[in-house]
């Protein structure tokens, strides 16, 4: 089966410097990451190799936390991680801004543990959603 190219779904000429936030919802856990990841990767390719990313949303003058934890996406996860864009960058992922805002998606370098560790730690503590609804 043949894998959708991701590049039709970029945000062209976004840019994150606006942005303040990087939230991440559960699970927050090496096998979930690992398993969001997997999943990226065998629907999308990036430059004719599998996307591996995980899924988040981006904090900017038109979503704020509370509208992303409220919204759709986020809303039925009990708990989430946030942590700032260079946090992240610095730990040496990419942030592509994929789909509608304020969805991105977070490129890991590489599909094992140690990354998926590396995340979690970039992403620093869980919080509980206040606005957690259940599925």
């Amino acid at each position: 089966m043949a894998l959708e190219q991701i590049e039709p779904h970029l945000r062209h000429g976004e840019e994150l410097d606006g942005a303040s936030v990087v939230v991440r919802g559960w699970p927050l856990t090496v096998d979930g990451l690992l398993r969001n990841a997997e999943a990226t990767s065998q629907r999308f390719e990036r430059a004719g190799e599998p996307l591996i990313a995980v899924s988040a949303e981006l904090t900017s003058a038109a979503w704020d936390l509370d509208r992303i934890l409220s919204g759709p996406r986020l809303k039925t996860r009990s708990r989430y991680a946030a942590a700032p864009p260079p946090d992240l960058i610095d730990a040496g992922f990419e942030l592509l801004p994929t789909f509608a805002p304020p969805h991105v998606s977070v490129v890991l370098g590489a599909y094992d543990e140690a990354t998926a560790e590396l995340l979690i730690d970039a992403l620093g503590d869980v919080h509980r959603n206040p606005y957690y609804v259940g599925r």
